[in-house]
């Protein structure tokens, strides 16, 4: 864990470390330290940003993927995210430009939220972290209540706190002179392809695998050991053959089922995926109790609700793994 301070501004950082355990903590700055960031995350292409970087000068002092960020604003400014492939939420701040930059993934893996008010701008990556400052108030938003009920989730950059927006997927908050910008940096494209030839389900079916291929293959690059939940079913299994192509080890599964609830357990399933891969496969079975039993806890990380049944069977394994 660590702290960014500069005039006007403090953020904190507990890391989860997956590249560069050891040199990778931070904040971590550019050269002459007027660059400095805080990030949650990972950068998948980082491999490939750094050889462009340090073809252009750069010097890195660590391996990790968190540093390719402050080089890259010194390149590019807020024009970097467009050159990321990751989940990342981060926090920048260049000391030069009195400048401080909050940027968010495309599809919003990563969460982000943010208070903006008279004489300052609260942000985190955990609503109870953001809703524990005493300046911030912990208001429901009756109307996005509401949505939340009709439609399992709340519209824009609502919350269900009045006073907390979340920074949207594929946008920025760019501070700088008092002035805030929260601007979009990505689109999910509409009808893209649709002005090219018709192309044939086969030629669409390798596209996809081709994708899904290299998704994996970067996913891959880590500094510590890798797993991944595995439930049986079409996606997983589909990880799990890529996963086991590009590992040169057994691959790490993990499963959870429910003791007495038969239709919901979907271990055979994934115990016969995981031994046609050749997986090492690892079972959790939980109770209703238990289950419940783990619900305090989510909550107060949580802070609102989530209208996802997955969510407490992926609480308690992620526990187990």
């Amino acid at each position: 864990e660590g702290l960014l301070e500069a005039p006007g501004l403090v953020a904190g950082i507990r890391r989860l470390a997956v590249i560069d355990p050891a040199g990778g903590n931070q904040p971590i700055a550019n050269e002459d330290g007027t660059v400095e960031v805080v990030f949650n995350g990972e950068i998948y292409n980082f491999v490939e940003l750094r050889e462009q970087l340090e073809a252009k000068g750069h010097r890195f002092a660590t391996r990790s993927d968190t540093e390719v960020l402050v080089h890259l604003w010194e390149e590019h400014g807020p024009e970097l995210v467009q050159r990321l492939n990751g989940m990342f939420a981060f926090c920048i701040h260049d000391r030069r430009q009195r400048r401080t930059f909050l940027a968010r993934d495309r599809l919003g893996i990563k969460p982000l939220y943010w208070v903006a008010q008279e004489d300052k701008v609260v942000f985190a990556s955990e609503l109870a972290v953001l809703l524990d400052h005493p300046d911030v108030r912990a208001e429901v938003n009756p109307e996005a209540l509401v949505e939340m009920f009709c439609l399992q989730y709340v519209s824009g950059s609502r919350t269900l706190y009045r006073e907390v927006r979340e920074v949207r997927p594929g946008a920025f908050v760019d501070i700088r002179d008092g002035r805030l910008n929260h601007q979009s940096w990505w689109e999910l494209p509409q009808n893209e392809g649709s002005a090219d030839a018709p192309r044939d389900a086969g030629s669409r079916a390798q596209e996809l695998r081709q994708l899904l291929a290299s998704a994996v293959a970067y996913r891959t690059v880590s500094d510590v050991p890798l797993g991944m939940f595995l439930s049986g079913g079409l996606d997983s299994s589909i990880i799990c053959a890529l996963l086991a192509q590009h590992s040169n080890r057994p691959v790490q599964t993990f499963s959870v089922g429910f003791d007495g609830q038969p239709a919901f357990d979907e271990r055979e399933h994934a115990r016969a995926v995981a031994g046609a891969f050749g997986a090492e496969h690892h079972e959790l079975v939980v109770s209703a109790v238990q289950i419940a039993e783990h619900l305090p806890q989510l909550i107060a990380h949580l802070r609102a609700p989530v209208m996802d049944p997955a969510l407490l069977p992926t609480w308690v394994l992620s526990r187990f793994a």
